[in-house]
């Protein structure tokens, strides 16, 4: 074989060579990349999950003055608020998000037979702030949901596909909540 053309085969082949390395090292960088905006999209959320379990404490301490009788009526929300706090992964926190979504409704809905409650500045404030709160956990869960989705793509097509695996990642759930109507309109505050 001619020299030349042995020198060119060789060359290509490293070339090719260095090539895939580039690749490979690239999907890597690409991959821990996404994987760390996924848990800073998650930390995101958890800290708005924070937020409200704290406004929640607070407005239904509130409604428990009022309106002690009702407490048992109210365990609920306080066990869906611990399980949304200590869910693991996004799956987990979706049950619990459900959960307390349902308990929010049945604290407004004791609150309203209740007029002095609902006159009350501290009530409404709280409420306000628990519309506020659930807008913002909302606004963190969609871009969670859109971070995912695009982690998800990353892992799942060439080149991430090539990595992910020694990487240890694996497609990760959505935050999905089952009653979008509940968390699409925040609750009413009247004054």
């Amino acid at each position: 074989m001619d020299p030349v053309w042995l020198f060119l085969v060789l060359a290509l082949v490293v070339v090719i060579a260095v090539a895939l390395v580039a690749v490979v090292v690239s999907a890597r960088k690409t991959v821990r990349r996404q994987q760390e905006r996924l848990d800073a999209a998650w930390t995101a959320i958890t800290g708005q999950i924070s937020a409200r379990s704290e406004t929640l404490a607070e407005l239904r301490s509130r409604v428990e003055t009022v309106a002690g009788h009702e407490r048992s009526r109210l365990t609920d929300l306080n066990a869906a608020v611990a399980d949304l706090e200590t869910a693991d992964d996004a799956q987990d926190a979706s049950r619990a998000e459900d959960r307390v979504q349902g308990g929010i409704r049945e604290l407004l809905h004791v609150a309203e037979g209740y007029p002095d409650l609902q006159r009350d500045k501290d009530f409404l404030r709280l409420q306000g702030e628990l519309a506020r709160e659930g807008g913002e956990i909302q606004t963190a869960r969609r871009q969670y949901n859109g971070t995912v989705r695009e982690y998800n793509t990353k892992i799942r097509t060439f080149p991430g596909a090539l990595v992910a695996r020694s990487l240890g990642a694996s497609p990760r759930p959505y935050f999905e909540v089952a009653d979008r109507a509940a968390i699409s309109a925040p609750p009413k505050v009247q004054f």
